[in-house]
């Protein structure tokens, strides 16, 4: 299997160039927007919730069309269409797992608690955000494999520069499916607040299919 897994990562290149790349979304209500939900917090251009955390977990009934093997190569999220933007160097970062976790505890966990065996895909000490809204993509420098089952995806956010206004993102009801929390100060360690969870912001996730590769082996 581990030999299976370098010829994968070894091959990245190759199937870039040669395969075309797919999503599979999840949430299609456009109808509703928050600044609660993440996957930044931003309530405001002069809020003082400068941290947020929050996890999310995806079913494999939700992600029915991505293929086992799949190399996952980025998300985005759907930001409000006006909604403001971050300028200066601010932190965002993405965790994904391939787990068996059936359900986000968020009277117990936390981020950490969560984050813990998960793979950092995206680390941008120099985050920006585009003001305006729309998709917005997260192109990661190394593929993530999904294996199949349940995916959990984790953010991490610190706003360091400065903020134009409230970001908004289009999101649905998830219940048991989303933890999150935001405030004044670094609160990776502290215990999910329900006002931040129980709900996730709209996504893409986009793929790649590696071919000729037998992933059955």
């Amino acid at each position: 299997m581990k030999r299976i897994l370098l010829i994968l990562m070894l091959s990245v290149t190759a199937y870039f160039s040669t395969n075309g790349q797919a999503f599979v979304q999840v949430g299609v209500d456009s109808s509703v927007q928050s600044y609660f939900y993440g996957p930044l917090y931003r309530s405001s251009a002069t809020s003082t919730f400068n941290f947020s955390h929050y996890a999310y977990l995806y079913t494999a009934a939700e992600l029915s069309t991505l293929p086992s093997g799949a190399l996952i190569t980025g998300v985005q999220w759907q930001a409000q269409a006006g909604t403001g933007g971050l300028t200066g160097s601010n932190i965002f970062n993405i965790h994904l797992e391939n787990t068996t976790q059936t359900a986000i505890n968020v009277a117990s966990n936390n981020y950490t608690t969560e984050v813990a065996n998960a793979t950092g895909v995206y680390q941008n000490s120099n985050y920006t955000l585009t003001s305006g809204g729309g998709w917005i993509n997260h192109s990661f420098a190394t593929p993530f494999i999904y294996t199949g089952g349940n995916l959990k995806i984790l953010t991490a956010h610190e706003k360091i520069g400065t903020a134009s206004g409230v970001i908004n993102f289009h999101f649905e009801q998830a219940t048991g499916f989303a933890g999150g929390i935001s405030s004044s100060s670094n609160n990776a360690s502290s215990t999910f607040s329900t006002s931040y969870s129980n709900r996730r912001p709209n996504i893409r996730i986009s793929y790649i299919v590696p071919t000729g590769l037998d992933l059955a082996v």
